[in-house]
């Protein structure tokens, strides 16, 4: 809330699926006695239907909807049995 009428700057973000990138990668070599190069890229896929012409766009490793929640663990339990031998009758 402010007193006044004031301007303001606002920037939104938000997370699609359908949309996001995976490492690529460039190996170049000019000869087998010199050093080999390698370059790091990223393959951009967006499948959202929407226009994203003219938007900034973040690229992170991270991925923006894990930690929000702790995590529900189901532990796995293993049983055993101890065989037990028996004596025929004759």
């Amino acid at each position: 809330m402010a007193e006044t009428e004031s301007a303001a700057k606002v920037s939104v973000s938000y997370y699609v699926n359908g949309a996001g990138w995976k490492p690529t990668y460039d190996i170049r070599a000019s000869g087998t006695s010199n050093t080999i190069g390698i370059t790091h890229k990223a393959q951009l896929y967006q499948n959202t239907g929407l226009d994203w012409n003219n938007t900034a766009i973040t690229l992170a490793t991270a991925t923006p909807n894990q930690g929000i929640n702790k995590p529900q663990l189901n532990p796995q339990l293993i049983g055993y049995f101890m065989a037990v031998m028996r004596k025929e009758k004759p």
